[in-house]
């Protein structure tokens, strides 16, 4: 998974007078929400603690990358720069990982295919069609396990 990548188009940001206009409306729907009987209630100790545990951010983050970027506090601005850089590269290429996949797959399945329809019309012999069909199954097998020599992972 790439996590520098935004899948997903962004709402457009709105004006400041319509920013301002939504505030409005949402403290005066609060002001009309608002009954003072429940506020004579002590508060108990459940709800103290999470209010203190809000969780930052608020939602899950799909473009890591564009997050550090913007809400990293100790990033300097050539820092910040470098995020940039990365994350719009990896944007750029992320459609093409996406047709790479899908490409090796079309090779794969045409390759099986023609080399079949040669060995039914008896163009190739069954010691080429072995060795095909050996190396064929060990490039299209993926292993149950994460095996260093297929995934990377140590």
């Amino acid at each position: 998974m790439n996590y520098g990548v935004d899948r997903y188009k962004r709402p457009q940001k709105i004006s400041l007078q319509e920013e301002k206009a939504r505030q409005k409306s949402r403290e005066e729907y609060l002001q009309s929400q608002v009954n003072m009987l429940w506020r004579t209630l002590p508060k108990r100790e459940e709800e103290k603690t999470v209010a203190e545990a809000r969780r930052y951010p608020s939602e899950p983050q799909e473009n890591l990358l564009y997050f550090m970027e913007k809400n990293a506090p100790l990033l300097e601005s050539w820092q910040r720069e470098i995020l940039r850089i990365v994350r719009k590269v990896s944007q750029y290429f992320y459609p093409q990982k996406q047709t790479q996949v899908m490409n090796e797959g079309w090779a794969t399945f045409w390759h099986y295919t023609i080399l079949n329809h040669l060995y039914d019309e008896g163009k190739v012999t069954e010691r080429f069609m072995l060795e095909f069909l050996h190396s064929h199954t060990n490039v299209v097998f993926q292993p149950p396990y994460n095996s260093p020599w297929y995934s990377g992972y140590e």
